[in-house]
C-alpha cells in the first residue's frame, strides 16, 4: 500500500520500501539491518530481499538519524563527514523518510525521480511513512494478539494444542495431493538433572534458549513448537525421510555445539537433545500414527545412549534392533 501510494502521489519512476530486520540467537545483529520488502523498479542495484546495512548510504542514513532526507541534504551530510562515507554510499533518492514509532525506525520509504512535484515533498514522504509506521506497528501487535491462542508462553513457540491441529491439516492435504509429512519429535537429555542442579528458572531460560535456536534453524515452511514439558516436535511439509533425517541431525548437532548456561554440569557434559524421525505415509496412516511412530523411535534413541536422532521403522511395532543414525560432529 505505501508502494503504490508512493508510485500514485508522485509517478515515481521508482519506489522503495524497507523494513527493519528482526533479531535472532544466532544472529542477534540482524536488526541492524535494513530489508527490501517492496520495490518498484529494480534500478540502482535494489532488488527484494537485498539488505542495507542501518547507518550506511543514503537509506540506512535516514533510518539511524529518524530524519526525513533528500538527495541535496544527503549530499551535505557526506560533506560534512568525508570519513564515514569514504566508501561508495549507494545510490542517492529524490526523498527517503523513516518509519518512526516510539522513537525506533521501523523501516524506511523512498523515491527516486518523481514526475510529479510537490511543494511540501518531504512532509507528504514523512506523513506516507508516519502512517505507514502507525500501521505496521498495529498489524504486528493485532498478529501478536490473534496467534496468543497458538503460542507457548515460556518459549514463544507453538503450543500443543497448534502443533496437533496443524499436523492434521498437513497429513489431510498430503494424503489428498500424495505428498509427503514428516516429524521430528525430540527432547533435552537428562533435562530433570538440568533443573535440579540450576533451578527452574535456569531450566526455562535453556528451554528459551533451546528454543529460538531451532526456530532461527528449520525452513519458513516448517512448523516449531513446543509439545510439553522439554518435548519439542518440528514439522516439516514436503520432506522425505532421508530430507527429514538430515534436516533434524543438523538441529542435534546445533544444540550440541550451543554453549547454554551450566552446559558443563550435564551427564555429557553439554547440552544435548535426542529424538526420533517419522514421515507420513511411509510410516503411519495417520496423525497420530506418526506421533506414535515418532515418539517410539524417541525412546529408542534414549535407549541407544541418547544424543542421537533414530528414523521410525515403518508400522507401529518396530523391531527391538534400532537403526540408529548417530552423527558426530561435522556438518551434515
Amino acid at each position: 500500500v505505501m508502494l503504490n501510494a508512493m508510485v500514485r502521489i508522485f509517478r515515481a519512476e521508482q519506489a522503495v520500501v524497507l523494513v527493519r530486520r528482526r533479531s535472532t540467537l544466532s544472529e542477534p545483529e540482524r536488526r541492524n539491518r535494513l530489508i527490501v520488502a517492496a520495490l518498484a523498479s529494480s534500478e540502482r542495484g535494489l532488488s527484494v530481499g537485498a539488505e542495507i546495512p542501518i547507518g550506511e548510504g543514503h537509506l540506512g542514513y535516514v533510518a539511524e538519524s529518524r530524519e526525513v532526507l533528500d538527495h541535496q541534504d544527503f549530499r551535505k551530510v557526506m560533506a560534512d563527514n568525508p570519513r564515514r562515507f569514504d566508501s561508495a554510499p549507494g545510490p542517492l533518492f529524490s526523498v527517503a523518510a523513516p518509519m518512526v514509532n516510539d522513537a525506533e525506525a521501523l523501516g524506511v520509504i523512498a523515491i527516486a525521480r518523481p514526475q510529479r512535484h510537490h511543494p511540501q515533498e518531504k512532509e507528504m514522504m514523512q506523513l506516507i511513512a508516519s502512517l505507514g509506521a502507525i500501521t505496521w506497528n498495529n498489524l504486528t501487535a493485532y498478529r501478536d494478539v490473534k496467534v496468543a491462542a497458538d503460542v507457548d508462553e515460556l518459549t514463544g513457540i507453538f503450543n500443543k494444542r497448534a502443533l496437533k491441529f496443524r499436523l492434521s491439516e498437513l497429513v489431510y492435504s498430503a494424503r489428498q495431493g500424495g505428498t509427503r509429512v514428516s516429524v521430528f519429535l525430540f527432547d533435552i537429555d537428562h533435562f530433570k538433572n538440568y533443573n535440579d542442579i540450576n533451578g527452574h528458572i535456569a531450566g526455562d531460560q535453556a528451554l528459551r534458549l533451546l528454543a529460538q535456536l531451532v526456530r532461527d534453524s528449520v525452513r519458513a515452511d516448517d512448523i516449531f513448537g513446543r509439545f510439553g514439558g522439554e518435548e519439542f516436535l518440528l514439522i516439516m511439509p514436503g520432506r522425505s525421510p532421508a530430507q527429514a533425517m538430515s534436516a533434524a541431525g543438523n538441529i542435534r548437532q546445533r544444540i550440541a555445539r550451543y554453549e547454554f548456561p551450566f552446559g558443563d554440569r550435564q551427564p555429557m557434559g553439554r547440552v544435548t537433545v535426542s529424538g526420533g524421525v517419522a514421515t507420513f505415509p511411509d510410516d503411519a496412516q495417520d496423525a497420530v500414527e506418526l506421533l506414535l511412530s515418532a515418539d517410539n523411535a524417541l525412546y529408542r534413541a534414549k535407549q541407544a545412549g541418547r544424543n542421537k536422532v533414530i528414523r521410525a521403522e515403518t508400522g507401529l511395532n518396530p523391531p527391538t534392533e534400532a537403526k540408529s543414525v548417530d552423527l558426530d560432529d561435522t556438518e551434515v
